[in-house]
């Protein structure tokens, strides 16, 4: 038997009135999306040589595509769901920034996250595999899960063999081996360190965003979004009283009160990584100059007029 949505709860209908500022919203973040596509097109076109060109595109293009998914949210009023979007953001812009620092350090820091991503891998296949310990172990957890419980056990398939194979060949290449030495130096220091770690790098987030100069931009945003992406914020703006009856009342799944807030937080973080990335093409510069004239209007306008005082 189907049932319907609670209306009160969950209105799926976008008014009338308010269907035109989100598809504005949208298209104005789909405008830095796809200028974002063309900077990685002109990157790859360059035909660079170097394991160490493929960290800066992988980063840029999540970036791209996390934007692209808010753009998507806010066209259909699920505003409340880009806040975790936007947290993984801004790690994805820290950890681009982190990369193009400077060019001395580029190509270490970009070899360092391919080397760390890869013993991620390579403990993925170990966990899969019921003869090593962490194989052992997740066996056990996995049998104690209530949600998983006899419904799931470890097999170690041929995929697994494979991916633990090109891992271990691709960190005995010359030019990972003295990568790999770091990471299993810092490791030792400290267990399970992030990629931008190594060489005596920052902690945690909070680390390398004051290292990166932009602690105010992790404790403005990056803050306040975590508190919205854990479950401890469950109740945050999600019960209010009614003035009238003194009771309380549950906000609507796809409120839009946050919208144009939501919507000028992810074009500035989009631009702050565009304008990192096109370092990667600084001859498209002028190209850069001509696109930013126009969408510094939409940008702009968002950011200073109030588009929803004349929803009702």
């Amino acid at each position: 038997m189907k049932y319907k949505e609670i209306n009160d709860l969950l209105p799926r209908e976008i008014p009338s009135e308010l269907k035109p500022i989100l598809d504005f919203f949208s298209k104005t973040i789909d405008n830095a999306v796809n200028f974002g596509t063309n900077l990685i097109k002109w990157d790859i076109e360059r035909k660079l040589v170097g394991d160490e060109h493929l960290a800066p595109i992988m980063f840029f293009r999540n970036i791209l595509e996390i934007t692209d998914g808010i753009s998507i949210l806010i066209k259909n009023s699920s505003i409340d769901t880009c806040h975790t979007l936007q947290r993984s953001l801004i790690e994805n812009i820290l950890a681009l920034k982190y990369l193009l620092e400077t060019e001395d350090t580029f190509k270490n820091r970009s070899l360092s996250y391919m080397v760390w991503l890869t013993h991620k891998d390579l403990k993925i296949c170990e966990k899969f595999d019921e003869t090593t310990q962490s194989g052992k172990q997740l066996k056990n957890e996995l049998l104690k899960d209530e949600l998983i419980g006899d419904n799931h056990s470890i097999k170690k398939t041929e995929q697994f063999d494979i991916l633990k194979k090109n891992s271990i060949e691709l960190l005995e290449l010359p030019i990972y081996k003295s990568i790999d030495t770091e990471y299993v130096r810092t490791n030792g220091i400290k267990k399970n360190p992030n990629w931008y770690t190594l060489y005596d790098g920052p902690k945690n987030i909070e680390g390398l965003a004051k290292h990166l100069k932009m602690h105010a931009t992790y404790e403005i945003y990056y803050r306040y979004l975590s508190g919205k992406v854990h479950a401890t914020s469950v109740l945050k703006k999600k019960i209010v009283q009614d003035k009238d009856t003194n009771m309380a009342s549950i906000i609507q799944i796809r409120d839009y009160d946050d919208v144009q807030l939501a919507t000028h937080n992810a074009l500035i973080f989009i631009l702050m990584a565009i304008i990192e990335y096109k370092k990667r093409v600084p001859e498209k510069s002028t190209d850069f100059k001509n696109w930013y004239e126009e969408f510094r209007i939409p940008f702009k306008e968002i950011g200073n007029r109030n588009f929803l005082n004349v929803i009702k």
